[in-house]
């Protein structure tokens, strides 16, 4: 419970992700992983097959949806990674790259602050991050 006015955050994994991630790390060329994808990407949820936990992937519009029932107002939404990180994640699929600190990742946290204000890149991310109350940051 948060007093009058005081800051809630609520986290989320976007619908999204796993389409992104296979691109970037797995491929999606098995009938099985596509399977999986256009599941999740119809329903939202996971059963947890393939070692990930059974969860449920939300839109960005669903998120707000939730914390606005939840008597929540103005929530204001980030995607915490931002479209970039697609890019960051193959690159150090692929390569031995750490690109903590190179223009790689220096040009995804950009595209992430650039992002912010637009909603509908929101969900590119691969979690999404709902706050109410004033923002720290």
């Amino acid at each position: 419970m948060a007093r009058p006015g005081g800051l809630i955050a609520a986290a989320a994994i976007s619908r999204y992700s796993p389409l992104l991630d296979h691109i970037a790390t797995t491929g999606i060329t098995e009938a099985a992983i596509q399977d999986g994808v256009r599941d999740i990407l119809a329903q939202g949820r996971y059963a947890g097959q393939r070692g990930f936990t059974v969860a449920y992937f939300q839109t960005s519009a669903e998120l707000r949806a939730e914390v606005t029932e939840a008597g929540l107002t103005d929530p204001t939404l980030y995607g915490i990674e931002g479209p970039g990180w697609v890019a960051v994640k193959a690159i150090e699929k692929y390569t031995s790259a750490n690109l903590m600190g190179t223009d790689m990742y220096e040009a995804a946290l950009s595209a992430a602050r650039i992002a912010d204000p637009h909603a509908a890149l929101t969900d590119a991310s691969a979690h999404i991050l709902a706050i109410t109350g004033p923002c720290p940051v």
